[in-house]
């Protein structure tokens, strides 16, 4: 199973859970255990927790289950010779091939976007980095009003910072949810003292040359800013699967060759 996300790892605990057998190897590129993501945006961010409180089980389980938990990232896979190379160099066999690769973060694509003040909200090393960055009385400029810009802003409102929040479309989250729903949570982020921007995209990011200085908006506005998070979606991981022929139309794909 390549991707150990939450996909990856239940359909490991399901398959032994109904009895299945053979030999389970659970490829994980991150170096944690596997650990749920809706928390990194919340409780987690708060700092209510550690990352013991993230992960779906402790190590104990996948040793008791024999599930192989490898760390390592796949680079290439050969269908004719049913193997899989891995970026160590090693490579393993498989009688069932399954890529629950998930997806990774949609990156910003305008100047200055490189610097260390623009953050994005996907993994549990960029939750715990933003953890240790955010302070209370700095500015923040989220850009995008989707679940993971939202939940971002409200925490760090509650953590005292400024908080501006820009989506370039007509309602936040709307892609997600109806236009009563959308009304609501803003009303709610409005009423914690968030300011939200609706219709308007952020053209640039301004600096010093080291750190953000704030945001210039489509419509010609300037916001000043020491951090910018971003929320803008995600790319599904699907390049490995392309490449060896695959499917990718599924979020999971198995290959029984």
């Amino acid at each position: 199973i390549i991707g150990a996300g939450h996909a990856g790892y239940q359909l490991a605990a399901s398959l032994r859970q109904h009895g299945f057998s053979e030999r389970i190897v659970l490829l994980n590129d991150e170096g944690h255990l596997p650990y749920q993501r809706p928390p990194l945006s919340k409780a987690y961010l708060k700092g209510t927790g550690g990352p013991d409180s993230l992960m779906f089980r402790p190590e104990k389980f996948y040793l008791d289950q024999k599930i192989d938990l490898i760390s390592d990232r796949a680079v290439s896979i050969d269908r004719a010779a049913r193997k899989l190379a891995l970026a160590s160099g090693a490579s393993l066999d498989y009688g069932h091939l399954v890529l629950a690769t998930g997806a990774r973060n949609r990156l910003l694509d305008i100047p200055n976007a490189n610097l260390d003040s623009v953050r994005y909200l996907r993994t549990l090393d960029e939750s715990q980095s933003l953890r240790d960055y955010i302070t209370e009385g700095q500015r923040v400029v989220v850009i995008g009003a989707g679940f993971i810009g939202l939940e971002f802003a409200a925490t760090a409102r509650a953590k005292g910072l400024e908080v501006d929040v820009v989506e370039l479309g007509p309602r936040v989250m709307a892609r997600a949810v109806t236009a009563e729903i959308s009304e609501f949570f803003q009303s709610r982020h409005t009423a914690a003292g968030i300011r939200i921007h609706l219709g308007v995209q952020v053209t640039s990011i301004e600096s010093d040359g080291h750190k953000v200085t704030g945001v210039s908006l489509s419509d010609g506005r300037h916001m000043k800013a020491d951090l910018i998070v971003v929320g803008v979606g995600v790319l599904p991981n699907v390049e490995l699967a392309a490449d060896a022929g695959l499917p990718v139309a599924s979020g999971i794909i198995v290959d029984e060759h």
